[in-house]
């Protein structure tokens, strides 16, 4: 069985005026002529190269700015979060100098109410023991009175 011509076929989209000899010998103008193509060949694997190339580096591009995106989104999601957790931290702050406000004004109300109770406590002693005194000054004065009639 006899191997392809793999020469031949390579030549094979070769204009018209490109031909083989019967020898199965390319003449001198095919190898010119393959030569040229081959050039040409290479340069437009070249350029598809170059665009293939050019095409993934948009798509790199694009890619990268893609994440960059990403990347600043996901920093203004933290930097939300870390604004929301002060602020819930500087409301928790407050809200414990409210309570601790609000138990020392309980503290000197009770202790404005026991002042309050003491005092009345000690007026109303005072009182009793100016109606007592009085009571006592009365009976005396009843008493002088009766002697003196």
């Amino acid at each position: 069985m006899a191997e392809p011509d793999l020469v031949v076929t390579v030549v094979a989209d070769l204009p018209d005026e490109v031909y083989i000899e019967s020898s199965d010998k390319l003449s001198s103008r095919i190898s010119s002529s393959t030569n040229c193509r081959q050039e040409r060949e290479s340069e437009i694997v070249e350029t598809i190269c170059e665009l293939c190339t050019s095409h993934l580096e948009v798509e790199l591009s694009t890619h990268k700015m893609n994440l960059l995106q990403q990347q600043e989104e996901h920093w203004a999601a933290e930097k939300f979060f870390r604004q929301q957790d002060e602020s819930h931290k500087a409301m928790e702050h407050l809200f414990r100098q409210q309570e601790e406000a609000r138990k020392a004004a309980k503290h000197i109300f009770r202790q404005q109410e026991e002042a309050k109770l003491q005092s009345i406590s000690s007026s109303n002693r005072k009182k009793q023991s100016c109606r007592a005194s009085l009571q006592a000054t009365g009976r005396s004065l009843q008493g002088t009175r009766t002697y003196l009639q």
